[in-house]
């Protein structure tokens, strides 16, 4: 891949949309697509999981521009990533961060303050997040369709983390959040 990139680098800095999803992409070539690809406006990396913090973070810096980025199931990204999302890519209006399982609540707070024109987020398997990073979302973004799925919340009841009975779901904007937890209602 890296190879077959470097070829026509000239053509690939016009690239406006790239998907990747799936691909067995390693590091070396990401690089060479971030050394190349500058005017990225959408990206899917979706699946990529042998991709690490090393090759996305100069892709994400190359690319300041990005309105679209899908990187669900890219498991080996950490908070590094999304800090570089929320520090360069403030453009964003549709981001995918599914099953990332070293994302936690301050790689959202930085989403949530610096990228205000999120309008999709999906959240879903993020296992370190709780309900600090729900409180985020609904105060600084004006979401319009949120995906989320947490396994564990930790403040509020007890010392140990119990299972977060809520899986899939989608919330709108324009009504308030009413989530039933069992015998737990939130209300955000």
């Amino acid at each position: 891949m890296c190879g077959c990139v470097g070829f026509n680098a000239p053509r690939l800095s016009r690239l406006r949309m790239l998907d990747l999803s799936g691909c067995p992409l390693a590091d070396k070539g990401l690089l060479a697509i971030a050394g190349c690809c500058r005017s990225l406006r959408m990206l899917s990396l979706a699946g990529c999981e042998d991709l690490t913090d090393a090759s996305v973070l100069p892709l994400i810096r190359s690319n300041k521009h990005l309105s679209v980025l899908n990187l669900e199931r890219a498991t080996q990204l950490s908070n590094k990533a999304a800090l570089a999302l929320a520090a360069g890519c403030t453009k964003l209006s549709s981001l995918n961060l599914s099953q990332l399982y070293k994302i936690d609540d301050e790689g959202i707070a930085a989403l949530c303050f610096h990228c205000r024109k999120l309008q999709a987020l999906n959240i879903s398997g993020l296992r370190f997040v709780t309900e600090g990073a729900l409180i985020h979302i609904v105060q600084q973004l004006q979401v319009y369709y949120i995906i989320i799925s947490l396994y564990h919340i930790e403040e509020g009841f007890g010392s140990s983390r119990w299972p977060f009975h809520f899986y899939s779901y989608f919330y709108t904007h324009k009504a308030p959040i009413n989530c039933q937890l069992d015998n737990f209602c939130i209300h955000l």
